[in-house]
């Protein structure tokens, strides 16, 4: 059941000891990703988000902003049928802002992969796909009333 979901957490969840490669190298083995699969894709993801240069700099050197974007390429790196992104592109800047929702249109096309963006802002909310616009969904509500 884990595989089928991943998640970008609103708070940094990378090893700060390791680098970007060592992280996603580590998220990809735990989810028990090919190798040759999952080097592919941790080449891709971060050559996407601009850190292939950087790729063996601890993460703990990276600047905040920075340090969003090998969070961002681990989450759907398992290929997970829903993918969660929690304030996601918080500390981005607006050119991997731009990079980070080509990707997320990508993963739901090509790999049929639902995108959920969890955000206090709209307007960062709607990158051309549909919003709630602040309305709790019906399964909120419900697991509110079997509390």
């Amino acid at each position: 059941m884990r595989r089928r979901f991943g998640i970008v957490f609103h708070d940094p969840s990378l090893d700060q000891n390791l680098s970007a490669w060592e992280n996603l190298e580590l998220h990809g083995t735990l989810y028990h990703v090919p190798r040759k699969l999952r080097r592919e894709r941790t080449r891709a993801r971060l050559d996407l988000l601009g850190l292939w240069e950087r790729r063996e700099e601890l993460v703990k050197q990276y600047s905040g902003g920075m340090m969003r974007r090998p969070q961002i390429a681990r989450g759907p790196l398992h290929t997970p049928r829903i993918l969660f992104l929690d304030e996601s592109t918080l500390g981005l800047d607006p050119q991997s802002r731009n990079q980070l929702w080509t990707h997320v249109r990508q993963l739901n096309k090509d790999e049929g992969v639902t995108v959920l963006l969890i955000t206090h802002y709209v307007a960062r909310g709607r990158p051309g796909g549909r919003s709630d616009r602040g309305h709790r969904s019906r399964a909120h509500r419900r697991s509110r009333q079997l509390r």
